[in-house]
């Protein structure tokens, strides 16, 4: 019973992504840059979520090859969405320096620990920090620097907090790395059906923001 609740958990999971990149597409020509960033993001979210879904049966390597390409990728994502954001210097070379030092990073600890083939959470960790201190710098400039009127819109307050939630569930499960390595696959399943029920509202708030589209 509670195995085939995690089943149609994984599959809403994966259906609630194509929500947001399907309401992307169709409106794609009235997207502005930042929902743009937004909209390439999801592109990739399907379809390493589609060889994600293919790959483990059938080459474990090329599995966690993806994984990790996706994990760099969407950390960038994250820096360019926020650089179409902040409007001061001294934030956008924040972001920007952030972003270099990041990447910079994700490439030495794969070649040193030779782990781009294989499973590796210390870059992902790494990439939630990054994202979840942006989060943080954007409701500094909300509450600090209210002059920045763009910094009110509803709908970028809305993503933003669909960010820090779902990253945050993200971290929380990383703190917890080894632990999860132990446990039975009956307890893993309940954990990562929280997490799934995280990410799921995580891209019903996308889908709601690029449906508003006031950012």
């Amino acid at each position: 019973m509670l195995h085939n609740l995690y089943k149609a958990l994984y599959y809403i999971s994966f259906g609630s992504l194509l929500v947001p990149f399907l309401l992307g597409a169709i409106k794609f020509k009235t997207l502005n840059n930042t929902l743009r960033v937004l909209f390439f993001y999801l592109l990739i979210s399907v379809i390493t979520e589609i060889l994600s879904y293919l790959l483990p049966g059938k080459c474990l390597s090329c599995f966690y090859a993806v994984q990790n390409t996706f994990t760099i990728l969407e950390g960038l994502f994250f820096v360019a969405i926020y650089l179409t954001i902040f409007t001061a210097t001294v934030s956008k070379y924040i972001v920007a320096t952030t972003g270099v030092i990041y990447i910079i990073f994700a490439a030495s600890n794969f070649l040193s620990s030779k782990s781009y083939f294989g499973a590796d959470n210390l870059v992902s960790m790494v990439e939630t920090v990054i994202i979840i201190s942006l989060s943080i710098l954007f409701y500094f400039k909300v509450f600090i620097d209210l002059r920045v009127s763009k910094f009110n819109s509803y709908s970028f307050i809305l993503l933003n907090s669909a960010v820090l939630i779902f990253f945050s569930s993200s971290f929380v499960l990383f703190l917890f790395d080894d632990l999860i390595t132990h446990i039975s696959r009956m307890t893993f399943e309940h954990l990562w059906s929280l997490h799934l029920v995280t990410n799921i509202t995580y891209n019903i708030f996308l889908a709601a923001v690029i449906w508003k589209q006031h950012i």
